[in-house]
């Protein structure tokens, strides 16, 4: 039988708020011991993105490569931190798996520095929008480039 596949940010509960009295470490360190926790109580599924693109994985990704972690990774995870509230409240709205894919695909292809009509003519391709037209899509996908504080990954 296949293994279900999920999207890593919906098995993490919801993050409390960080208190303004709480250290930017320790509420990265409650961060990280969160998303492992339930990684950890999942069973066993096929992560629908990879640390390149999930913001709790690339947490995970920062505290197993680094030993110490800088103030700059610190500040990192706590951008993250605030990308995965925003993405569970975005899965809610987004009714099907194929909407989720949709989601992380645009997102992977933007952080790979694509250019906004590539990444049209690729999530097009797999019939995302059959709708829209293409600037009304390239408008959303910018929109949500700004909202979910896309980069493009550094090589």
């Amino acid at each position: 039988m296949a293994q279900p596949i999920t999207l890593t940010e919906s098995i993490i509960p919801r993050l409390n708020q960080r208190s303004k009295y709480e250290h930017d470490r320790a509420y990265a360190d409650y961060v990280y011991q969160t998303i492992v926790k339930a990684l950890k109580d999942e069973p066993e599924t096929s992560p629908l993105t990879s640390n390149m693109t999930s913001p709790a994985l690339r947490i995970v990704s920062a505290y197993e490569k680094e030993a110490s972690l800088s103030d700059k990774s610190i500040k990192r995870i706590m951008k993250h931190a605030v990308n995965i509230g925003k993405i569970q409240s975005s899965l809610c709205r987004r009714g099907t798996t194929a909407d989720k894919s949709n989601f992380y695909l645009c997102w992977s292809l933007f952080e790979q520095g694509l250019s906004w009509s590539k990444i049209y003519d690729v999530s097009n391709d797999n019939c995302a929008w059959n709708s829209q037209s293409k600037d009304d899509v390239i408008n959303k996908l910018k929109r949500m480039s700004l909202r979910f504080s896309w980069e493009i990954l550094s090589t």
